[in-house]
């Protein structure tokens, strides 16, 4: 990872989730968070929260992004400003990554469905932004 550094965080250390617990969230659909990590480069800190949801699998009947769209301000309101809060820092970013499958971060997995979405952080809230 040339040009880039990352800490990761341990969201269970942080007292927001427990290890491997299972979140509601919009969709009616059930996710765990992978894990989450400060990753600074040349756009500044961004906080990646990565979370599995296996029903965005392409292979058979897959949920897709239209239905699951609203989850992703719901994760980075409720999960990435709670953490960025706690682990004390003050990211320029937060992407919220939705995965079929554990991949390893920041490395093409052909097969495994990856949907994302980048948020601002302006007074304790998730700004949308166009990736």
């Amino acid at each position: 990872m040339l040009g880039r550094t990352a800490l990761i965080i341990n969201v269970a250390a942080w007292g927001t989730l427990s290890a491997a617990q299972e979140i509601a969230v919009p969709s009616g659909h059930l996710v765990t968070v992978l894990d989450t990590r400060i990753v600074t480069g040349a756009q500044g800190e961004t906080l990646h929260l990565r979370v599995l949801m296996p029903q965005i699998d392409r292979q058979g009947d897959a949920v897709s992004y239209d239905e699951v769209a609203g989850d992703f301000a719901a994760l980075c309101d409720g999960l990435g400003i709670p953490v960025i809060d706690k682990a004390g820092v003050d990211p320029d970013a937060i992407t919220v990554t939705l995965l079929s499958a554990e991949a390893p971060f920041g490395q093409t997995t052909p097969g495994i469905t990856k949907f994302s979405e980048s948020f601002g952080v302006e007074a304790g809230r998730c700004i949308w932004e166009a990736l």
